[in-house]
């Protein structure tokens, strides 16, 4: 496991295949609290209580907590887990595929943190483990809504592209205003180091299922 600890209080970390680091911390994926992923652009914010069991019949891709001992997660196979906290006392976990990047699910989740009073110089994201831009092989219609973002774009072969959905959500988290330095972009690849990680592409092309997912997990103590 990837850990997440950026503030006193805060705990959490990107897992893969190997779930012996959730298993020392008494965690089993089904102990995190997540949402139906329809790879939209819609924010789940939990308070805790009898809304916590309403909501689990909720559909989003993220998740903003603000409540002590819940843990919450978000699962991916490719698709970019993003992992936030505030020292204010907020937590989140977000699920960026190429349609929820296109949709700025990431900017709206900080603009959520925003909206409460949270200073967004002060959060601290993770931008765990998913496909790299030398492995995210699109078409051309995928690759034009990104043509803000010509750095992380790159033109392949017969009419395919190379698109890096990390570094643009590094991108649109520093529109937002959180520092680049409170930004972490992690190097794994789902793809390139799919021994250790479950990769959506890398399974069907296999001719498999493609149904291993990995979890971006955090909570508040």
């Amino acid at each position: 496991m990837i850990e997440f600890k950026p503030f006193p209080g805060v705990v959490g970390g990107f897992v893969g295949r190997d779930l012996s680091a959730l298993k020392a911390l008494g965690f089993a994926p089904s102990d995190f609290f997540q949402l139906t992923q329809v790879h939209g652009d819609h924010v789940v914010h939990l308070i805790g209580g009898e809304e916590i069991a309403f909501l689990r019949k909720r559909e989003g891709d993220a998740l903003v907590a603000e409540e002590a001992a819940q843990p919450i997660a978000v699962r991916a196979a490719d698709c970019v887990p993003i992992l936030m906290a505030h020292p204010d006392g907020f937590v989140a976990a977000v699920h960026a595929g190429w349609k929820g990047t296109r949709a700025e699910i990431l900017k709206k989740t900080l603009k959520d943190l925003q909206e409460r009073g949270l200073n967004l110089s002060q959060a601290f994201l993770s931008i765990g483990p998913a496909i790299c831009g030398r492995c995210y092989e699109v078409g051309g219609e995928v690759a034009g809504v990104f043509g803000r973002f010509p750095e992380n774009v790159r033109a392949g072969l017969h009419g395919k592209f190379f698109l890096d959905l990390k570094n643009i959500n590094r991108r649109l988290a520093e529109e937002a205003g959180v520092p680049s330095r409170k930004i972490e972009l992690r190097a794994e690849c789902t793809l390139c180091d799919e021994k250790d990680f479950y990769s959506y592409r890398g399974e069907t092309q296999r001719g498999e299922k493609g149904e291993g997912r990995n979890f971006a997990w955090v909570m508040l103590r």
